[in-house]
Parts: structure tokens; sequence; C-alpha cells
């Protein structure tokens, strides 16, 4: 049945995105808006991790899950998968914190809020656009990930249609591969994709990387 995986996809997806928002979000606030020791460097190395291609930490990773007992494991691959992404949202969310005039904040503090009073209630509903779009890219990214499910997850009742594709594309076994499950299963994959496309896009083009917002 096709519809257990789907729904592992929406679960896999929202995770993923609610993961990454929650430490990303108040991890480019601190970037941008408070001074503390080592900033620079931990910008510096903030943006290495995100350049730093995740596919030659995936040995390392395999190990350190098995050591933890997370293999097979949803956990361990939301993790990864969020780990990946975390970097460069906090680097762009930076940017759109720093388009957020330090008036609207000071104002709010001086009326009595609390510094997550103004994120909250100041801050955050002037840069809707970018947490949209990072959300977007989150799920959109969470989406289209096979390869840690595939290397991850064993069981094929936990799998997302991304990895259920890779599974019957890439098999090991000396069964012929049969085209038009894949292409029933590729056309109900791209489907969604065009609908949340739709739904997106006026979002999708109001966002550059460096948090700078158009028309």
């Amino acid at each position: 049945m096709i519809w257990p995986i789907v729904m592992n996809t929406v679960v896999f997806g929202l995770l993923i995105t609610v993961i990454d928002l929650l430490v990303a979000v108040p991890a480019a606030y601190a970037f941008s808006r408070l001074n503390f020791v080592g900033k620079g460097f931990a910008l510096k190395f903030l943006f290495i991790m995100g350049s730093f291609p995740g596919i030659t930490l995936l040995i390392t990773s395999f190990f350190i899950m098995m050591y933890l007992g997370l293999l097979n494991t949803v956990f361990a691959v939301v993790v990864l998968s969020a780990a990946g992404m975390i970097p460069w949202h906090v680097y762009i969310l930076k940017g759109f914190f720093d388009e957020v005039s330090w008036d609207l904040e000071f104002s709010g503090m001086i009326d009595g809020c609390s510094r997550f009073k103004c994120l909250y209630q100041i801050i955050l509903p002037n840069m809707l656009s970018g947490i949209s779009a990072i959300a977007i890219y989150a799920f959109m990214g969470a989406y289209g990930e096979w390869l840690l499910i595939k290397l991850f997850i064993f069981d094929s009742t936990k799998l997302t249609l991304a990895g259920y594709l890779a599974k019957l594309i890439f098999t090991d076994d000396d069964k012929v591969t049969n085209i038009g499950l894949i292409t029933a299963i590729g056309l109900f994959y791209t489907i969604p994709i065009g609908i949340f496309y739709l739904f997106t896009q006026r979002t999708m083009m109001k966002v550059t990387i460096g948090g700078s917002k158009g028309v």
C-alpha cells in the first residue's frame, strides 16, 4: 500500500521542518542581535559547515548511529537531515534579521517587552516571508531525501516516497526491475511537488540569500 509511505513522507518532512525552524530561528537571532565571544569565528565555522559536503560524513554518521543504537530508526535520519540543513538556514535567516530595523525592537523594549516577546511579537511578523521560505526549503529537502533513508532505514514500513523509489531503482537482487511500478510511483511523487509549488511560488520568489525582499 502506498498510503502508509505517503504518511511517512509527510511526517518525516514536518518533523525536519519543525526541528529546523526551532533551531535556526533563535540561532540566527543570536548571530544578528547579540554580541558574544567568538561570534565571528562561529559565523565562519557555520559557513564552512554549510559548505562541507555531507556525503563525506556518511561513514562516520553510520558508525555513530550504530553505536547509539539508532540504526533503522526515523530519528536517526531526521537528526542527520536537519543537521545538514540548519547551518545554511541559520546563515540565510541572519540576513533577514539584519534587515529588520533596530528601532522596532527598541520601541518594544521601551514599552516593557522582553527580548523574547520582542522576537515573537515584533521581529518575526516582519520576516514571515523569510521564515516561510526556509520552511518550504526544509520540507522540500526532506521530501526529496533518499540517500540517508536508503543507508539508515532497513524496514520497508518506515520508508518515504523518495526512499521507496530509491529502493525500487537501486535494487540489489536479480529481479527484473518493475518499470511500470517505478513510473507510477514517480508520477505520484511529482504531483504533490507541483501542487506544493503552485501554492508557495509567490513566497519563494520574494526571497534572496541576503535576506532582502523583492516585489
